[in-house]
């Protein structure tokens, strides 16, 4: 048989009667103590209270930041002491630098800083740490990397990682491209604005060249972009032709047209801002050959006569990138289609298309994440 223990509310208020340290207490009391105990050469006691707080708190920026210089201190660094997590620790790190209101910006945000002031006694002592141990290190090791970052240049750290000869064989480098591939991975929305020319070849021909406008918008993965386009080319036909109209053949130069289709175009070959593409499509293309009119009581100027085609096309292209997700480019694209004028003037023959475009690409997620990590396309 369970016992029963029934307490008054005067009774528990005497059992708990100690406190237990938060966080902020400990942080506050730990960081003097490591500071103090290093300055007094006691290194023994500076890393037996570093794992007091890592005990009570688990692993923060700051105490990772200080096993790290630690460890290099006793020669003693592997990559064993982080995880995939290390990068989450070193933009933390690189705010605390970055920021340029540290009291106002650790009170609001006290838990994300680890209860470490910003720019504060202890950010200052790891800071002179890391300058002191960056001396004895080699070049191009990761324990000169680390030393770097922490003495106050956190850039040297992102560009470094980013070098294709340097850190191949390290885990830091691992993590950071796994990061980067991450976000790179994560489609954009698409949207351009485009204008040229239409033109036909052999008997559509004399229906002449026409100007053009259109609007294009989808998705980009890595390197292919998926669209919906669509566009208008107007102005009136270069010569007449004949259509079967009503039951009976008559004359028009008018010419008033459109494409509408799905289009795929992926990246042949880039260089810095400059990109080069190839593209291919399927839409439905056609034009207008009578005016229609519904501003008058007349039923018969309401009929239209349109002359369409299934549109296969390939295209190449060129794109120069510019700032803020932006491009201006070109492209010529032919077309294969096939005017079905039955009773009257053959339009058979295929066109081709120049296009100046101007359009952009939009993921904030994606970007912002990308500028973090100061990752260079």
């Amino acid at each position: 048989m369970f016992g029963k223990f029934v307490f008054s509310q005067t009774d528990l208020d005497k059992l708990i009667t100690e406190k237990a340290p938060n966080c902020e207490d400990i942080a506050f009391n730990c960081t003097q103590l490591i500071e103090k105990y290093y300055n007094l050469n006691k290194y023994d006691s500076a890393k037996v209270i570093l794992d007091y707080w890592e005990k009570k708190c688990g692993l923060s920026e700051p105490i990772l930041r200080t096993k790290i210089l630690f460890s290099i201190k006793d020669n003693e660094f592997q990559e064993a002491i982080y995880d995939t997590t290390i990068f989450d620790y070193l933009l933390n790190y690189k705010d605390r630098l970055e920021t340029r209101q540290p009291m106002e910006t650790y009170i609001n945000y006290k838990i994300y800083f680890s209860f470490v002031p910003i720019k504060g006694a202890f950010d200052n002592f790891t800071i002179m740490l890391a300058k002191d141990l960056l001396k004895q290190q080699k070049d191009n090791s990761i324990e000169y990397l680390f030393c770097r970052f922490y003495s106050g240049e956190p850039v040297f750290l992102y560009n470094e990682i980013q070098k294709k000869e340097k850190y191949n064989n390290t885990k830091l480098k691992e993590y950071y491209y796994r990061l980067v591939n991450k976000y790179i991975n994560l489609p954009e929305f698409h949207l351009s604005l485009f204008s040229g020319i239409w033109m036909p070849f052999d008997n559509a021909k004399l229906l002449g060249n026409h100007p053009l406008i259109g609007l294009e918008m989808g998705a980009k993965t890595r390197k292919t972009n998926y669209n919906l386009s669509g566009y208008l080319k107007f102005l009136q036909s270069a010569n007449e032709y004949k259509i079967i109209f009503n039951d009976s053949i008559i004359t028009s130069n008018y010419f008033f047209g459109g494409y509408v289709g799905f289009d795929i175009e992926r990246e042949l070959y880039k260089i810095k801002s400059n990109e080069f593409n190839f593209s291919a499509g399927i839409g439905y293309d056609g034009f207008s050959a009578v005016k229609t009119n519904t501003n008058d009581e007349c039923i018969e100027n309401d009929k239209g006569k349109s002359i369409n085609s299934l549109n296969l096309n390939v295209g190449l292209g060129y794109r120069y990138n510019l700032k803020n997700n932006t491009y201006l480019g070109f492209r010529a694209k032919y077309n294969f289609v096939n005017y079905k004028n039955q009773g009257g003037t053959d339009l058979s023959g295929n066109t081709i298309i120049f296009t100046v475009i101007f359009g952009g690409f939009a993921n904030d997620l994606k970007n912002d994440n990308l500028k973090l990590l100061n990752y260079i396309k």
